[in-house]
């Protein structure tokens, strides 16, 4: 159970340059608080709040690098050829491969008609790169306190898309953008009195391919390096006959958006209560949160070649392998919700002849 300022939240909502501290409550205090939903334990993120003081101002740029713990090692050309082969030869037939033809797909010669393909290397990056900035302002009076916080954070995938995609008319680059902005104030309404609100809020979208990312990782794994080029040199977007072509679900697929909105306030009117005993405050909370979903899938419908050698004259011989209209289509899915809470309390805690800590708590939720 994540709970942030007192409300039930998601951790990925917070900043974790607004977090102030970070705590665990286990076995029976977390359970005496939430009952059986604290059974696990309970994580308590309070964010950051201002303090009296002039304002300050903190600014931090990271730029960082993300790297596969391991990418699978496929067979290259020349291995995968001879053991095509020998599957032949011990069946007691002639190699599928000729020696002629092993030795043109080695050579690089023709690429179009004797193609010799790493999948791992060329649908897969080494690195990929992330960059991360914040900026916060805190600061206040006697009566009122404050902290602004904003954050941009970007994350490249490691998916090796095309940097030039015009061919087909949009960017599917793998990417990543997050934006968060968090405000809270502190005012004192009389010395007994105090009211607090929070408000923050998260957008962030994520872009690629609109190929299924399992179905690329499959295919990447099942080509076999002579299958056909990624594409052909004149621009004809390639796959081979009885196969996919990883390149093409990569780049030439369409394009997918998700976007997320989420929006969180939360307010907080504290009273103390001294007047009737040392220690004992009231406080009423009201959390409002909204999110908002979006996700734009744009599926490219082309037309794929793949190739029956060269003619008289050393053009490529196309034929299709399926019949596309080159258009996209479009389908859109949306999804909000909204959550408020309610919550009323008292809190009593006192110490007596500094020796005797006693403290208590009454919560009431709706």
């Amino acid at each position: 159970l994540i709970i942030v300022d007192g409300v039930e939240r998601s951790m990925d909502l917070v900043d974790v340059d607004d977090i102030a501290s970070f705590s665990i409550l286990k076995d029976a205090t977390a359970t005496a608080l939430y009952g059986v939903r604290g059974a696990n334990g309970i994580v308590i993120i309070t964010t950051k709040r201002g303090m009296e003081s002039k304002p300050k101002i903190n600014i931090k740029a990271e730029h960082g690098f993300t790297q596969p713990v391991k990418l699978p090692s496929l067979a290259n050309t020349s291995q995968w050829i001879d053991y095509y082969n020998e599957l032949f030869i011990d069946s007691g037939a002639e190699p599928a491969i000729s020696d002629y033809e092993r030795q043109m797909y080695l050579s690089g010669a023709d690429p179009d008609i004797y193609p010799s393909v790493d999948w791992v290397k060329t649908i897969f990056k080494n690195l990929a790169s992330t960059d991360r900035v914040n900026m916060n302002v805190t600061g206040g009076s006697k009566t009122m306190r404050y902290y602004v916080g904003a954050s941009y954070y970007k994350e490249d995938g490691i998916f090796n898309v095309a940097e030039n995609t015009e061919h087909v008319g949009y960017d599917n680059q793998m990417r990543f953008d997050k934006f968060s902005f968090r405000a809270n104030v502190d005012l004192d309404i009389t010395k007994t009195t105090s009211l607090s609100l929070s408000l923050s809020t998260q957008y962030n979208t994520k872009t690629g391919p609109a190929t299924n990312m399992g179905d690329l990782y499959a295919y990447t794994m099942y080509s076999t390096p002579i299958a056909s080029p990624p594409i052909y040199s004149d621009g004809t977007l390639a796959n081979p006959d009885g196969g996919y072509n990883p390149y093409r679900m990569l780049n030439s697929s369409g394009y997918t958006r998700t976007t997320n909105i989420v929006a969180q306030s939360l307010v907080t009117l504290t009273q103390k209560l001294d007047f009737i005993t040392e220690g004992l405050k009231a406080n009423i909370k009201y959390s409002w949160d909204a999110e908002n979903g979006n996700v734009l899938t744009r599926v490219l419908n082309e037309t794929f070649y793949f190739d029956r050698g060269r003619d008289d004259e050393g053009n490529i011989i196309y034929e299709p392998w399926n019949e596309g209209t080159g258009y996209m289509s479009l389908s859109r899915s949306n999804s909000s919700f909204t959550i408020t809470n309610l919550e009323a309390g008292l809190n009593y805690e006192r110490m007596f002849n500094s020796a005797h800590d006693v403290s208590a708590m009454l919560i009431v939720t709706n």
